[in-house]
């Protein structure tokens, strides 16, 4: 600033008014270039900001709208399943299996419970049997399984009818499920033999 000003000084001391004019003039068109770049480096800023926060808004909604879809409810061009799907879904209502035991054969599912607040809000609005499970069941059991079980028996419903993706088997889970019947089935034997009568017995108790 300093250095413009005693340029224009001098040109007007040596009577140069049209140079003293130019230095003024390029001097100005410097300024306005500096606050140009100034306001598009601060618009570029703005509108990354705005793109940063659309995309924050758009991964909640993304959440949000995962867990707002009925169980029951499909693509228009699957819409011809709907109704018996509902019924199935439904279905599910009428028995404390649904909520209390995970489906057979186990099948990778992975849930979290604040993703479908939504739709369980309006379910139990919707599904008057399923309100009733859940007041007498829930205080007896985890609320996040309670509706794990229940979302998914929902999953399988869906993959059954091809409106869903099919659910992988759970290796882990069956093994332990086989490990654990085959004990119990192996004290069953054990205890039974111990009580029994052998054929022989049985002969020589009928001789006599």
């Amino acid at each position: 600033m300093a250095s413009w000003f005693n340029a224009v000084s001098q040109a007007l001391k040596d009577g140069d008014v049209a140079g003293a004019l130019e230095t003024t003039k390029g001097s100005l068109q410097n300024a306005a270039k500096n606050v140009t770049e100034a306001v598009d480096e601060n618009i570029k800023k703005a509108a990354a900001d705005v793109d940063s926060t659309s995309e924050e808004i758009r991964a909640k909604n993304n959440i949000k709208q995962k867990g707002d879809a009925l169980p029951w409810e499909v693509s228009e061009e699957k819409s011809i399943v709907q109704d018996d799907l509902m019924e199935q879904v439904l279905a599910l209502s009428l028995d404390d299996e649904s909520f209390t035991t995970a489906p057979t054969p186990p099948t990778q599912f992975n849930f979290l419970v604040e993703e479908h607040v939504a739709v369980i809000m309006r379910l139990l609005q919707l599904d008057p049997n399923l309100a009733a499970r859940h007041a007498r069941l829930s205080p007896k059991m985890n609320e996040d399984m309670f509706w794990k079980n229940y979302f998914h028996r929902c999953a399988l419903l869906r993959a059954k009818m091809d409106v869903g993706p099919t659910l992988a088997p759970d290796t882990s889970a069956a093994s332990q499920l086989a490990a654990g019947a085959g004990a119990s089935g192996g004290s069953a034997a054990s205890g039974g033999g111990g009580g029994g009568v052998s054929a022989e017995d049985a002969a020589a108790q009928s001789a006599e």
